[in-house]
């Protein structure tokens, strides 16, 4: 059911993603960046469905090697010995060098000091069941196979160690946790990681969870680093995680390697001190899951390539771009909200597509916007959107490639706002945060028509869901000031004010105006 689940799902963005190529080839753009992404979408979809990364799908020998921690020292049964796995215990800390023709899995438990390291070119099961585990010395578990490293939770698990660097030619241990192959997590346990040096986990290769509920502390001190630090990707399809980090709470790839983010199930809530939030060296995908991150001192998402966000729920609150894609961004729905207290809210470096969604994006003071693209175009098809900046000069509005109507005006901080269509229906009700500047905004929704429409302040919301200030399903009463503003679907500029009125014109065309 779950592998039918992913089919479906990524089907059904890469549908959408096609329909963006088609939309762009129409209107003569430039098909470049959207053919990237449904390549991406294409290799994401592989890469998910892959029928080796559940544990399940994988046999393993019933002689099972279990290590039981009591303090300092460890008991160890190996039905292997002399047969292809010799394993050294020196104080608890666990050297299994296996050679057998077989597949084997692990079990591990109790509570002590100490580590375990495994030299392995076979698939790996290791099944952590109610253990705790402290090395102050290095990992706590070192798995140095280079195939898949099936680790499953059972139980409540505590992992306290650290990652540190080694010389050139020596093998890696960058992590608490560290794997030279695939890290795939699943079973219903827990997983409590704590890093005194380095990364909370690390691979060489991917990271992926299947479910299970995983926290990472990976911020004690300067001498910490990522939560989860990868080469080639991270993947979540199920279970929760949290992550506390000094510098990014996951980081997929670097200057060498592009590597992949794919969150497609499960909740993630991350706090990154001094890096990004989520980062990727290649592609994003964020779907159906629910995504909270703090960056208190950089961006909150950012690809080094594109971003695509189809569904799911996501609050990003970051010190620079809440959300920052390199060559392409694309919405297609979902619940999103970013904001930046130094930056763009939503950045791309080539193109934002909006398809649907519910969107509030808070920018940051002059120069800042809400939605800001440095060489491309802001598109809207679909969605109900609420950009908040104070930026006048180079506010970004939509492009006339754009194929839904959208106002961009000046209101007033913290005021309640309802806006109605030309047939007196209403379009949209929202409150303004309030900001140490006066905003400008973008309003953008299916129900704005062409033309004018009435833009009232100082009403009553009620009823509705409030999504950061956008309420969807609500009604108003009552009423403050009303003016007329004119709504189209785009600019063939992205600055501007008003339509209708000159840059920096108020509702009506008035410069500076309010409504």
């Amino acid at each position: 059911m779950k592998k039918e689940t992913y089919c479906f799902c990524l089907l059904a963005v890469l549908t959408s993603i096609t329909a963006c190529k088609k939309q762009e080839i129409a209107t003569g753009g430039d098909n470049t960046s959207t053919q990237s992404a449904t390549e991406a979408i294409s290799t994401a979809s592989d890469i998910i469905n892959n029928d080796e990364d559940f544990v399940e799908n994988t046999t393993f020998s019933d002689q099972v090697i279990t290590i039981v921690y009591d303090g300092s020292s460890a008991t160890v049964t190996n039905p292997w010995e002399g047969n292809g796995v010799e394993i050294s215990n020196t104080n608890g800390n666990i050297v299994c060098t296996a050679t057998a023709d077989e597949r084997i899995e692990y079990r591990i438990s109790g509570s002590g000091t100490g580590s375990v390291k495994i030299y392995t070119e076979k698939k790996v099961k290791l099944s952590l069941n109610n253990l705790t585990l402290s090395n102050s010395n290095g990992p706590a578990i070192n798995l140095q196979g280079k195939k898949r490293q099936f680790i499953v939770l059972i139980g409540t698990n505590t992992l306290t160690g650290k990652g540190y660097d080694t010389a050139d030619g020596e093998e890696q241990a960058k992590a608490a946790l560290f794997g030279e192959g695939q890290l795939i997590f699943s079973g219903d346990g827990s997983l409590t990681v704590t890093t005194t040096g380095k990364h909370g986990i690390a691979s060489d290769d991917y990271v992926r969870i299947c479910n299970g509920d995983i926290s990472i502390n990976a911020s004690a001190s300067s001498a910490c680093a990522d939560g989860i630090h990868t080469n080639d990707g991270f993947i979540m399809d199920g279970g929760t995680l949290g992550i506390t980090a000094y510098d990014e709470a996951i980081q997929a790839g670097d200057d060498d390697d592009a590597g992949y983010c794919y969150v497609v199930g499960g909740e993630i809530e991350v706090t990154a001190n001094n890096g990004d939030g989520i980062k990727s060296y290649g592609p994003m995908i964020i779907y159906n899951s629910t995504v909270q991150v703090t960056a208190q001192k950089n961006e909150g998402l950012e690809s080094k390539t594109q971003i695509l966000i189809n569904g799911g729920q996501l609050e990003i609150t970051a010190y620079d771009d809440g959300i920052n894609a390199a060559s392409l961004l694309t919405i297609n729905g979902g619940w999103v909200y970013a904001q930046s207290a130094n930056n763009d809210a939503i950045d791309s470096n080539g193109d934002i597509i909006i398809n649907g969604g519910v969107i509030v994006a808070v920018g940051s003071r002059d120069p800042e916007t809400a939605f800001d693209v440095d060489e491309g175009t802001l598109t809207i098809t679909s969605g109900t959107l609420l950009g908040v900046s104070s930026n006048n000069n180079m506010f970004v509005c939509p492009s006339t490639s754009s194929t839904q109507y959208s106002v961009w005006t000046t209101a007033t901080a913290g005021t309640t706002y309802n806006l109605a269509n030309s047939t007196y229906t209403d379009a949209m009700n929202f409150q303004l945060p309030s900001t140490s500047y006066s905003p400008k905004i973008l309003i953008s929704s299916p129900n704005i028509t062409s033309g004018s429409n009435t833009l009232t302040s100082g009403v009553s919301i009620a009823g509705g869901t409030n999504w950061h200030g956008l309420y969807i399903g609500a009604t108003h009463s009552g009423a403050g000031s009303s003016s007329t503003v004119s709504a189209s679907l785009g600019t063939a500029s992205s600055q501007g004010g008003s339509p209708g009125g000159g840059p920096g014109g108020g509702p009506g065309g008035g410069p500076g105006g309010r409504p």
